[in-house]
């Protein structure tokens, strides 16, 4: 049996893999704290009349896995974990494959065109993928949930939302609707 602890709530799931179903997961309000400085935007704040000490707060609807789900390669990884966790492995393989199309067709909106652009360039798509090549698994710790899209809160000592959205049922990589908000959320790993 596999223990996970879901917003306060203990969960028991049969698992030799570490399978999660999304159906089973909760999302309730959570409190996230960070300082000012540990904010990656941190220079808008400063402009807005903040201090670096400053204490920030976000309240926001979340899943918090204890333990993490962590898939040490995601090569031989199956669609076991629910949506849009399984995206998110498959868009790992994909940038291992170094595939521009199937990398591309992950992303959604502006970000889709930026991707496409970088990765038009051979050597940065190689380094792209010698990258993913040499770190093959994923940690998610998370995810929380922002008007129409979830970010899954992926990485070990250094924690990034990664938003995504449904698009046509399946979901996409995207654009936070509240990047400060999302922010705060990484920021309060540190």
């Amino acid at each position: 049996m596999k223990k996970y602890m879901l917003a306060g709530l203990i969960l028991l799931l049969p698992c030799a893999c570490g399978q999660v179903s999304s159906k089973m997961m909760g999302f309730s309000p959570h409190k996230f704290e960070a300082l000012v400085k540990d904010v990656r935007l941190q220079g808008h704040l400063i402009e807005k009349g903040r201090k670096d000490e400053d204490m920030l707060s976000v309240t926001v609807p979340a899943v918090l896995f204890a333990p993490a789900i962590v898939v040490d390669d995601v090569r031989s990884a199956k669609n076991i974990y629910g949506e849009p966790m399984d995206t998110y492995i498959r868009y790992i393989k994909a940038n291992i494959d170094g595939k521009l199309a199937d990398i591309l067709s992950f992303w959604t909106g502006p970000e889709h065109s930026r991707v496409a652009e970088l990765f038009n360039n051979p050597e940065m798509l190689e380094k792209n993928r010698t990258y993913f090549k040499s770190k093959p698994g994923v940690k998610i710790v998370g995810m929380i949930k922002q008007a129409k899209t979830v970010s899954l809160l992926v990485g070990d000592s250094w924690i990034m939302g990664i938003p995504m959205q449904q698009v046509d049922g399946q979901y996409k990589i995207g654009k936070s609707p509240d990047d400060l908000e999302l922010a705060i959320v990484e920021a309060s790993y540190r």
